[in-house]
This record gives structure tokens, sequence and C-alpha cells, in this order.
């Protein structure tokens, strides 16, 4: 897959898990595709399953803002701007994601690597660094 496809993905990727749309992101992956939530978890399975993976993890949150950026051919750091508003707060994700593609512009094979913040680690990094 080539650059301008590969980011094209990204922004249905993106754009799906932002807004919700869990049947937009069960079209991205292919009915035999292999999602790994992270490197050592056990694959999950399908398109649908992945969409069904992603909404059940993604869905506990007010707000979803999911941004990515590609960085080399098949590899993205993506970030998550989400809130839980009945406690005020925000949580931010950081990771890295590896994509795989056969031909055709749906996802074979999704790996993530994921890093979170609490909501009050921000103030304490801020802290550390002065």
């Amino acid at each position: 897959m080539g650059k301008e496809a590969f980011s094209r993905w990204l922004a249905a990727y993106a754009a799906a898990l932002s807004n919700g749309n869990w049947t937009s992101c069960a079209k991205l992956f292919t009915e035999d595709a292999i999602f790994l939530p992270t490197p050592f978890d056990s694959p999950v399975r399908g398109g649908d399953r992945i969409s069904a993976h992603l909404q059940a993890a993604w869905s506990r949150f007010d707000r979803v803002d999911f941004t990515a950026e590609a960085i080399a051919p098949g590899w993205a750091h993506w970030h998550v701007a989400a809130g839980l508003d009945v406690l005020e707060e925000s949580v931010r994700f950081d990771g890295l994601l590896n994509a795989e593609f056969t031909g055709a512009e749906a996802c074979t094979r999704l790996v993530l690597w994921t890093e979170s913040l609490s909501p009050h680690e921000d103030d304490i990094l801020a802290q550390r660094d002065a």
C-alpha cells in the first residue's frame, strides 16, 4: 500500500473511532483480519469483531478525539484525547500502530502499542520538568 492510500486509511480509522462509527470501522478490515490490542494480547479476528472490541474500549468515554500521523510505510503515531464527563476528567493515550494490507485498502493485521496518562499525570510531569 502506498503512502497516500495508507494516509486515507488512517484518516478513515481516526474518523470512525472519533465519531463512534463502528459500521465504518468494521469495513476498514478484511473478514479474516487480525487485531492485537498489544503485541502480547490474544488476537481478535475479523472486521466485525475488531470493530466490536474497539467499540467496547472507546465507548466508555464521552468524547474521543483520535488523530494519527503516518511515520513510515504501515506505521503511524496515534494520539487520543478522551473525556469522562461524569468525573470531569480527561485522559490521554499515545502510541504506535502497525497496519498490514494485501492489495486492497482493507487492513489484514493491526497491532497497537499504547501508553496512557491518567487524569493528573500531566500535572505531575509538568512539575517534574519544571
